[in-house]
């Protein structure tokens, strides 16, 4: 293979796949507490190399690490307080942790790698919930073109049933994954309503040819069937756009002539150095 200095993306769709398929591997074979252990220590071993960098972007590098992490993390939640300080979802003002220091103590605010970067919060990206199915295409500064879903569960107004709004992503490659096991670039973003009703937000980048299944749930009864959607996302002409299907037959046949065609025209092959 030819020598190139381009680099990919933290949080492109080979890095995301890949360490999720490493992770996935890894919880079959290592006890969850070696794993957490793990990923603290080489959050931590990363964190200080980006960060002691001299490239202009090193704090950005640094919180991408902690986006990856969190994707990581997913796998074996719940994880342990000390990890999850690192992962920004707790404060460390409430978690003492003996032998370890976090924020200002190890790293000045000079050199905060979250200072100039939004951190994501639930509010930023909760629009997603306006209207079902829950997603949405966001143009963001730091992570790119992302696809927004989100996930619900909460009694019904009336009746007080149990309903649970879930979703399925088919990559172009034809890799299908539930919402629950998708790594998120945002990290999981999670709020409760008024109502007792839970929202979960996850982000993940955008690709032309990617299929949505969406659905509602009744816990103990089934899907209610007037809820399914099935979309096929695709860009054209530098347009992103959203294809509706009728019914999961007609949208698991359009998500194959869209496979076929891309290898047809070798959108799978490596691209050329």
């Amino acid at each position: 293979m030819p020598e190139t200095n381009r680099t990919i993306c933290a949080l492109s769709a080979p890095v995301t796949v890949f360490t999720d398929e490493l992770m996935a591997e890894l919880v079959q074979k290592l006890p969850k507490d070696v794993l957490t252990s793990t990923l603290q220590t080489v959050l931590l071993r990363s964190q200080e190399k980006l960060l002691g960098s001299k490239v202009r972007n090193r704090r950005s590098d640094a919180y991408k690490a902690v986006l990856l992490a969190r994707a990581l993390a997913n796998h074996v939640r719940p994880i342990p307080d000390e990890l999850a300080v690192l992962l920004h979802e707790k404060d460390a003002a409430e978690v003492p942790m003996e032998g370890m220091d976090v924020g200002p103590a190890v790293v000045t605010p000079e050199e905060d790698f979250a200072a100039n970067i939004d951190i994501p919060e639930f509010k930023q990206y909760a629009s997603v919930f306006n209207k079902y199915p829950y997603m949405e295409v966001r143009d963001t500064e730091n992570y790119g073109t992302l696809l927004v879903l989100g996930y619900c569960s909460g009694r019904g107004r009336t009746s007080n049933k149990l309903y649970r709004r879930d979703c399925i992503v088919v990559n172009p490659e034809g890799r299908r994954m539930g919402f629950k096991d998708l790594g998120s670039a945002i990290g999981v973003l999670s709020d409760v309503g008024p109502d007792g009703t839970h929202y979960t937000i996850k982000a993940i980048p955008y690709e032309s040819g990617v299929g949505l299944k969406f659905w509602t749930n009744i816990v103990g009864e089934g899907d209610l069937h007037d809820q399914y959607r099935y979309l096929i996302l695709s860009t054209e002409e530098g347009r992103r756009l959203s294809t509706a299907c009728n019914n999961e037959p007609s949208w698991e046949g359009s998500l194959t002539k869209c496979r076929t065609e891309r290898k047809a025209k070798g959108d799978f092959d490596p691209e050329p150095f």
